[in-house]
């Protein structure tokens, strides 16, 4: 049966009553809506959706949205709507997705990048990092499965801390970073791997200026862990300070070695507690289920 235009306007009107008694709207969406009613926008789309709705199902077009996007693009609009720019969404879909991939192609970028930079940060710290595992027990030539103990490292930091606090007069370190009594029984060691110790590195030094010079800080580690740093007047000269400056920089960074080396502890502990997790096992009748 065909719909007159006054049945149309009677249903949406009706429809729209409903609505708006259901949900508040605001005072310009009430404005417009009514603009919309007033001026047979809203009743122009109803006719169209109710045509599509009593067609019968063999002459109901097959694409809906290009039906509706050719039919309204056969209207003559009013100068204000038509002068206005019409959005393309098929072509700002395909934007967004090519926007997409660039972007996940960039975070990929960043991320090689960023392996290249590390590893060419460890290129240049290898022969510290090796000194440094060789004087604790390891090989120091590299490769992850040489290990070295990581709390005879600790305590040599520790032990170099609370030197460089009484040379400098200074106040002793704090007691998680002095080193275990000299009556106390020894420790177990903590085996540490190189890769843990690559890994402790990248996450604790960088870069820093030092009087107008570039040096790592991981230089700053290594000497603050050498005995014979005590004696600075060669680096004083040249750093401008006092005896009394250069021996309390050389305290701070003693104690700030023994923080850092305690974490570099907790990694190697961290991954032995992992590397000891028993495999879990499958539950029982698991793999018979699976093969079912």
């Amino acid at each position: 049966t065909p719909v007159t235009a006054a049945e149309i306007s009677e249903e949406f009107r009706a429809e729209l009553g409903r609505v708006q008694q259901t949900r508040a709207l605001s005072e310009d969406a009430a404005e417009f809506r009514s603009y919309l009613v007033q001026q047979g926008v809203a009743e122009e789309v109803v006719k169209v959706l109710l045509g599509l709705l009593s067609a019968d199902d063999g002459a109901r077009p097959d694409d809906g949205r290009a039906f509706l996007k050719a039919y309204f693009d056969t209207k003559q609009l009013d100068p204000f709507v038509a002068t206005s720019a019409k959005v393309n969404w098929d072509d700002l879909l395909d934007t967004n997705d090519d926007l997409k991939a660039k972007h996940e192609q960039l975070g990929a970028d960043v991320e090689e990048l960023e392996d290249i930079l590390r590893g060419l940060q460890l290129d240049k710290w290898g022969p510290q990092l090796s000194a440094l595992a060789a004087a604790h027990g390891g090989s120091g030539e590299g490769g992850e499965a040489e290990l070295f103990d990581a709390r005879a490292l600790l305590v040599a930091a520790q032990t170099a801390a609370v030197e460089k606090a009484v040379a400098a007069g200074a106040r002793p370190p704090s007691p998680e970073n002095r080193p275990p009594a000299a009556d106390a029984p020894p420790a177990e060691p903590v085996p540490c791997s190189i890769e843990t110790l690559q890994e402790w590195a990248l996450a604790e030094f960088d870069e820093v200026a030092t009087g107008g010079a570039v040096e790592s800080s991981l230089g700053i580690f290594v000497r603050a862990l050498r005995p014979q740093a005590l004696h600075f007047e060669a680096e004083t000269v040249a750093a401008g300070l006092s005896a009394e400056g250069a021996a309390g920089v050389a305290a701070a960074e003693a104690e700030a070695a023994a923080v850092r080396a305690a974490r570099l502890l907790a990694r190697a502990r961290a991954k032995l507690a992992a590397a000891e997790e028993p495999a879990t096992e499958p539950e029982p009748g698991a793999d018979e289920g699976a093969a079912e």
